[in-house]
Formats: C-alpha cells, structure tokens, sequence
C-alpha cells in the first residue's frame, strides 16, 4: 500500500532525528537495527510506541512484552489475547491502548513545543504484516531472537496508470506531440520555440524552420527562415519575439534540408500568454463537474473567451487534448459524449477565463495546458535529487515520474508562469518547514525553484523569476488526514503569507474557505429537493467522487489565482493576498490583532458580519489555561486590527491566553478538524467565503469582493505574538 509504504521512510527518519529512543546510528546516518524496537522500525513497522492506529497490537508491543514475560510462546499468547481488544493490560500492568494514535507528533529536536504548535504531524494509519497478530509476534521474535536480522522494506511500486514516458517518433521530420495546430507561442518580450524530432536519418541532419503571416498579401517578404539546432535525434529553433494579437495567425514550417526526410507544418498559430497548470485531482478536476460550466458555456457561444486555446495531456481524470480553439472545444463530439471543455481541467480553465476578463478588451491569446494527474504527490513532479535535498521526503520507485512524463516535454516551451493545485496525498506525510528543510514545506519551494531553472536555461525565453501560482487546499481535501490547517501553511513554505523570501514572485488562492455549497454527511453531496433550488449553484451537477474532496466550486478558485496573477504578472494594483498578521497586543481581557498594512495595499480590512451566537464560526479560538482551545467572537477595532472578545471565553487562570489561532480548524480532533465557517444544518445551503476576517477589494475578479486572511497561529508571550519560524508577526 503507498501510503503505508510513505509512512515506514517517514517515522524511520522521524526517529533518527528524535533521537529520544537512543536508536543507534551509523556512519551513514543509516538507523542500524540492534534493538528490538530498532529492528521493528528497520522492517517497516511504524507503530513505534504502547499504541496503534491499526487497531491491533503493534511490532513495539511485541518487544515491551519481550521484556515482561518469560518466553516466545508466552509473548506469542499475550499478543493473541490482544487482537480483539481495544486495550490490553501486560502481566506488570503495562497499558497498550490499541485504538490510540501512533506516535504522537514529530517536532524539530530541541523545540520543547505543545502538540499543537507546528510543523504539527500525526500518523493517520500504520503498517501491518497482514493479519492481526504477525504485527506483535514479529516483535516477540525480535524480543526472544537477537540474532534475527529485521528485512527492510522495498521501496514502493509504480501505482498502476501511471503514464509511461513518451517515446520520440521516428522515420521522418515532425513537431514534438507538445505541439499542433492552433496552438499558442508565448508572445514578446519573451522569446518562443518550435521544436521536434529528426525522424530516420541518413547522416548528418540539418533542419530549416519558416514561419509565415497567414493571410498576408505578399507572404514571402513576410517569411521568416531559420536553421534549428539539431541535437542527437531533436531539433529546436528559436522565433523571433513577437507581439501577441487575437486576429494574427502563422504558419509555422520544418523542412529536412539534409541527412533525414520531411515538410511537416503547424497552422493557425498565435503569439500570447501561455500558462501550464499542474498538480492532482482537484486541478484535474474536469469543467462538467463544476457549478458554473454552464454559465461559461453560454459566455462562449455569445463570443466571450475566443482568445483562449487548450492543450491537455492525458491522464487518469481527463483526455488527451490536442491544441484546440476555445469555440471548438464546446462542441460535442462526432461520436457523443462529453466536449473537449467538459473534460478540460477546471481550475486551469476557469483561471484563464477569468485572466481573460482581467486583462479586458486587449487580452492577448491566451494558452492554457493542463498535465495534472489524479493521486500523484509532489515528489512525482520533481526530480529525486531535488527530493533528497527536503528531509523526510516521500521515497518511491515512482517518483520523478511526472517529472520525466508531464515536466520535461514541456521545458523547451517558453511560458509565463504555471498554476498548481496538489498536496491532498501529501497531507498524511510530514507537513515540514523550509526552514529546518523538512517535508512539504521544503518541498514546496524546491519545486517552485526547479522549474524556474529548468524552463529558463536559455536566456530570453521563461523568465527565471516567472510568476507561480498555488492554491491551497479547501476543506475535504485531507482525505483524512490530520492538522490541514499546518498543510496549508507548509504549502505557502511556512511563511503565512504568498510571496515570501523562499518563494518570490508567487501569489496563493485560497480555498479553505471554498467547500462545496451543497454538501451532505461524510462529504456526499446533498439529495436535491424542492429546497434545494439555486440558479447559480444547481444542485444535481455532477461530482466525482463526491464533493467533499472535489469541491465543485472551482470558479471562484481560477478567479482568485487571475487575481493574484494580475497583480504578480501584469502589475495590476492591488494587494497581492488577503490580511495577514503582524502582531498582536494582550493584556488581560484585552486582545488586538493587527494586521499588515503594506500587505493590504489600501484594501479594506473587515469582519463580515456571523451568528455570534455560535462563536466557532469566527473562525478564531483561543488557547486558555494552558489546557484547552476556545472560540472566540471578533469585532473590527481599527483600520488594521480587530478585538477579541476574551472575557467571553470563561474563567481563566493566572496563565490566561496563551496562543491564538485563526481559520486553523481544530487539528486535534480526531477526523481532522478543518475550519469551516459555514455552520447550519447538514444539507442547506453553505454560501462561499464566510470566514469573518477579510479584506475588501474592488475587483471584478475577486469572489465575494473580498480576498480571506491568511490562516495564523501565534504564542502569546509577554503580551506579543510570537508566530512559528520562519514567520514572523511580533509588530
């Protein structure tokens, strides 16, 4: 099982750097397997405590028993009277509580944190041997054996469906399957390239490139004619930069001019703006699983969005999309079923529509590729020695896979920037931190930082600083696993706030305040009724998989990244990202957040009206007493600050408030507990972006007119805030 395979390298490198079981290490840093215990983490168990997410006795269990009874067979037994229990008392009165969690949290050595304090990490699950007792024998056989050796765990396989990498086509002369008719160039000032592969050759080959005007009165003096780079078995040429226009086409032709054979042509080729977006299933998310693919499809047919074009790669949620015009890809299929759109990845599309309507009437040609797959984790999309540079880091025979099958096809091409959406199958690994060059946090920016340097190795073309978008993830998107709050902040590298010095020239949509409008129990979608009528959000629009994990509002997702492109891109005005801490004042029954006002940009700070009858949908709590988290109601106290209302909490010891915490859930609840600022009854309607704290923002593009504050937690200490390294929020 992947998963359970990501979690034996995880907790093995989680107990190297704890430290706190005195495990042996070698030379290598390699953990050397003498004890017991060692030995049960070595073979992959990772149930290294008296508890077990299994459910069952664990590897470590079998060693503590090692120590209290006096042999194998006894050790055997007592592993057997605990399969069926819940808890299970040792003969010396030891405890194992079996329905526990396994182990608790990891935190950087020396931090002395409380649980809930980032880079906070639980274990959702654990390994097993496979049936309900092997788990602890195998420990008693280690306990009573010293000589047994543990044997480790195999690096996990390729998940089935992963593409395979594409294989160059031979004989004669052709562009490379990244390309086609009606594709998009990137448009001056950048430079753009056209490039393919030779085909058989007969000795050496030589390739010339022309790109003509169509339509042009005298083509010829309009030619432009220029020999590509011949490589090995490709070619590449370079284009002249040129300015973008909706109403300018080319014709793009490669000709063998020596030692191999073929003319092959691209038509109807334009300059503009070309995006690639990438990521998992809620990037790939097809359009006809979305509230507003309607809406988008009459905008179309009455002449809106004729400027974008689509290129998707095929991949486990959606089809092979050779370049295609906007106009065409509504249209319906020869043979039926679903249109080029409805299958197009939602968040890429409804980004570039809505880029579309920020650049207004001038907007260039806009091409939008989609690679995301379905299920894949970060570490696929990135190379391994990238991997290997973020500590605790996923390891995996598939990884850099998507790298080498979704990435590297796509590196000749030059393009302003990319969108991503991923991080759902990495919430149950380590969260991490940039700073300590930990798990998703280090990853995060290490990817960010590939890119940028592999698409800009020539100069002129991708710029090395182009713009990044992220999306973070939005409630359900776990799939379980526990803290997504601390996810989100590990996918912005730690920092609270997009941009920051370990990823500039970013920008963040926000999404945790994006579930879906219309969800049901345990993340099903509601059954649609007579009180269930909304135009804008019809109920009985498909989901896939339900739309708890894949949200159908992905509209207002692409809104918010256009934004935060405009303002990164295109120097739009405007701030960048919604409210973000600062500081913070405390003193008794007072407390004042303040928020960062060149962060704000001149947008207006707000607290959107709420039931304070229910402070849990403030989205704000307080830590009180050292002991317990408590909600708290908010109200607007200045132009950059608000107040909490802290003599509402209850009664408070002399330690009083200690932490605070905002649009961060309620981690140590045991399914998760994501915020969610919508409360009513389970199957009404839930409108988006109800989380009190927000900044007004005069923008078409913005969702609601509002962009949310960026979620925080923050120690009060002295009276200040003190926000987890590298942020900082101490004003």
């Amino acid at each position: 099982h992947l998963k359970m395979r990501a979690l034996i390298t995880l907790v093995l490198a989680v107990v190297v750097q704890r430290g706190a079981h005195g495990f042996v290490i070698d030379a290598a840093g390699r953990l050397e397997g003498e004890t017991c215990a060692e030995k049960c983490v070595v073979a992959g168990h990772c149930c290294i405590g008296n508890s077990s997410a299994c459910q069952k006795p664990s590897c470590q269990m079998g060693c503590t028993l090692g120590n209290l009874v006096p042999s194998f067979a006894k050790c055997n037994q007592s592993c057997y009277d605990a399969i069926s229990q819940c808890t299970y008392k040792a003969p010396d009165g030891t405890l194992f509580q079996q329905c526990g969690v396994c182990p608790e949290r990891w935190l950087p050595p020396g931090t002395g944190s409380p649980g809930w304090w980032p880079p906070g990490y639980q274990l959702p699950t654990c390994n097993s041997c496979g049936s309900t007792k092997d788990e602890c024998t195998l420990g008693c056989q280690f306990a009573f054996n010293p000589a047994l050796e543990p044997q480790k765990p195999t690096l996990a396989p390729t998940p089935a469906g992963r593409p395979e990498p594409p294989v160059p086509p031979s004989q004669t002369l052709n562009f490379s399957w990244t390309h086609g008719d009606h594709m998009v160039l990137q448009q001056a000032p950048q430079t753009s390239a056209v490039y393919g592969f030779i085909g058989t050759t007969t000795g050496a080959a030589s390739v010339s490139v022309t790109i003509t005007p169509e339509g042009s009165v005298d083509g010829f003096s309009d030619r432009t004619t220029l020999h590509a780079d011949v490589n090995g078995t490709s070619w590449k040429v370079l284009l002249p930069p040129t300015v973008g226009s909706i109403t300018k086409t080319y014709t793009v032709t490669a000709t063998c001019t020596a030692g191999c054979t073929g003319t092959v042509s691209l038509h109807d080729v334009v300059f503009g703006e070309v995006w690639y977006c990438g990521g998992q299933s809620n990037m790939a998310l097809p359009v006809k699983y979305t509230y507003h693919r309607n809406t988008s499809v009459d905008s179309i047919a009455a002449g809106k969005f004729g400027n974008i074009r689509l290129h998707g790669l095929k991949g486990n949620m959606n089809q092979d999309q050779p370049w295609i015009r906007l106009s065409d890809a509504v249209k319906q299929p020869p043979g039926g079923g679903d249109s080029p759109l409805f299958m197009f990845s939602s968040t890429c599309y409804y980004f570039g529509e809505s880029l579309t309507e920020g650049l207004g009437k001038d907007a260039p040609p806009i091409g939008l590729i989609h690679t995301a797959w379905g299920g894949s984790m970060i570490e696929e999309w990135v190379t391994d020695d990238v991997a290997a540079e973020c500590t605790l880091a996923d390891h995996a025979e598939h990884n850099e896979l998507l790298w080498d099958t979704n990435v590297k096809p796509y590196l000749d091409m030059t393009v302003k920037g990319w969108v991503w959406y991923q991080g759902e199958n990495n919430c149950g690994t380590l969260h991490g931190n940039s700073a300590t060059h930990t798990g998703y946090g280090c990853l995060m920016p290490a990817l960010v930082a590939l890119w940028r340097k592999a698409w800009s190795v020539i100069p002129q073309t991708t710029s090395p600083k182009a713009p990044f978008g992220i999306v973070s993830l939005s409630p359900g998107d776990s799939e379980g696993a526990a803290d997504i709050a601390s996810f989100r902040w590990s996918q912005g590298a730690n920092y609270g706030v997009v941009p920051n010095p370990a990823m500039p020239a970013t920008f963040l949509a926000h999404a945790y305040d994006l579930e879906d409008v219309w969800i049901g129990p345990g993340g099903a979608g509601v059954k649609c009724n007579a009180t269930t009528v909304n135009a804008n959000y019809p109920c009985d629009t498909p989901w896939y998989m339900g739309p708890g994990i894949h949200p159908r509002l992905k509209k207002p997702v692409g809104q918010r990244l256009a934004y935060g492109a405009m303002a990164t891109a295109y120097t739009a005005s405007g701030p960048v990202t919604g409210p973000t801490i600062s500081g913070c004042t405390y003193q008794s029954t007072s407390l004042t957040i303040t928020f960062n006002t060149t962060l704000l940009a001149g947008a207006k700070l707000e607290v959107q009206p709420y039931d304070k009858t229910n402070p849990d949908i403030s989205a704000l709590s307080l830590f009180v007493n050292n002991s317990v988290w408590v909600s708290a109601n908010i109200a607007l106290a200045g132009p950059n600050s608000i107040s909490v209302d802290v003599a509402s909490v209850g009664p408070m010891t002399k330690s009083g408030v200690t932490a605070i915490r905002y649009a961060w859930g309620d981690p140590e609840n045991a399914v998760g507990g994501d915020v969610t600022c919508c409360r009513g009854v389970t199957g009404s309607f839930c409108p988006m972006a109800r989380c009190p704290i927000v900044a007004s923002v005069d923008s078409p593009l913005v969702p609601a007119g509002i962009l949310p504050t960026n979620p925080f937690l923050a120690r009060i200490e002295n009276g200040k805030c003190v926000c987890p390294n590298p942020q900082i929020c101490a004003e």
